[in-house]
């Protein structure tokens, strides 16, 4: 008689949880020891492991509102998902001049200092061992020798603070978990009244195409990608409307008049200026990196946040390739759920149609046969990293 074999644990997380039975007790608890010792020998000289409950995840301000709350919701999850707390580096700089509390509610613990250098802006924070992880401390000369890019959780090392330094989300969060953090922010009563008002008035939902047009320092897509897109649906759908937001008021104004009677936007008091008049958007640097002349006020980052929150609401087949595209689409319920029936529409990595005319969701099995080419694209953006095109069902 065959011997079952006994089943397997689903994630394997260490060796020992999987294979203790299969080991004498002694030798499982000197090997545990032997790990507590290594890990204890690894930490600088008058250092020691500290404890779970005086573990922090911090995160610092990078750019603009988007880049803020991706790495704000990795934060998020990795507080969680550790039980350390979180703090929360919020300065207003240049490219967001507003306070957190400006935009959300959430009793977060902030941190803000004039400190421009980010390891001095964490020196009289944390106490204590702290492990940097994410693109910028690796672009940081005073900290590439002691951070990384972590791929997968286990990457991440939990005897110490944990300081995040990147624009993006953390790779291994999948969209349901980024999601369900991001709708974790608790935004101001009066910018959610505002929203709520001009969709109900303008009858905004999800039979309302959702297009984020960016201009000024970001802008990837020229006019005419924006135009064929609009262009695709109302061949499909001549009675489509169409929520647009930009950070430009001429983009506003000139796809209005290029569609009459289609397009809704929303005033704006304030938008992006250029912080150097006599300066271009953007700036090529030696070291090949670049320097963005950009200046948004409190009043513009409080519009933007209102029209992400808007988006959110559309379907939204449209976006600009950038975080604050993402941002928006993830914040909608579930996923934007775009028109397939059109040649090239874009959404975030991650989600996938169940078949041509159903809901969007996490990516899994179809009910029904689909095929769907899928080729990568904008390296930059990897949360955007899919185009699905020609669809078409067995």
């Amino acid at each position: 008689m065959a011997r079952s074999k006994a089943p397997r644990s689903r994630k394997h997380d260490t060796f020992l949880s999987n294979r203790a039975a299969r080991f004498p007790a002694p030798l499982v608890n000197w090997v545990r020891r032997l790990g507590t010792l290594a890990r204890a020998l690894s930490l600088p000289r008058g250092q020691t492991q500290l404890p779970r409950a005086d573990r922090t995840v911090a995160i610092a301000d990078l750019g603009g509102l988007g880049n803020r709350i991706r790495p704000l919701v990795s934060g998020m999850y990795l507080a969680e998902r550790f039980g350390f707390s979180l703090r929360v580096g919020w300065r207003p700089t240049p490219a967001c001049e507003a306070e957190f509390h400006d935009l959300f509610e959430n009793d977060f613990d902030l941190f803000t200092s004039p400190e421009s250098n980010r390891r001095a802006f964490y020196k009289d924070m944390l106490e204590g061992p702290v492990h940097y992880y994410g693109k910028s401390a690796v672009r940081d000369p005073s900290l590439a020798p002691v951070a990384s890019i972590p791929k997968r959780e286990r990457n991440i090392r939990r005897d110490g603070h944990i300081v995040y330094l990147s624009p993006t989300f953390l790779d291994f969060i999948k969209p349901p978990e980024r999601a369900r953090h991001l709708r974790g922010l608790r935004v101001k009563r009066e910018i959610l009244e505002r929203v709520e008002t001009f969709c109900r008035r303008q009858g905004i939902g999800k039979r309302t195409y959702g297009v984020h047009m960016r201009r000024t320092d970001a802008a990837k897509r020229d006019d005419d990608f924006y135009i064929a897109q609009i262009e695709a649906i109302l061949s499909r759908n001549p009675s489509a409307q169409f929520f647009l937001c930009s950070d430009s008021a001429e983009a506003e104004e000139q796809m209005a008049l290029r569609f009459p009677g289609r397009l809704i936007t929303k005033p704006k008091t304030s938008y992006v200026q250029k912080r150097f008049a006599a300066k271009e958007w953007v700036t090529l640097l030696p070291n090949k990196t670049k320097a963005y002349n950009v200046r948004r006020d409190a009043q513009s980052v409080v519009e933007a946040l209102e029209d992400i929150l808007i988006l959110a609401r559309t379907n939204f087949p449209i976006p600009s390739g950038g975080a604050f595209s993402e941002v928006a689409a993830l914040w909608g319920r579930g996923a934007p759920r775009p028109d397939l029936s059109s040649t090239r529409l874009w959404f975030p990595s991650g989600w996938a149609r169940d078949s041509v005319g159903g809901e969007a969701g996490p990516a899994a099995a179809p009910r029904h046969h689909t095929i769907v080419r899928i080729r990568k694209c904008l390296p930059s953006a990897r949360s955007w990293g899919t185009v699905i095109e020609n669809s078409a069902t067995i």
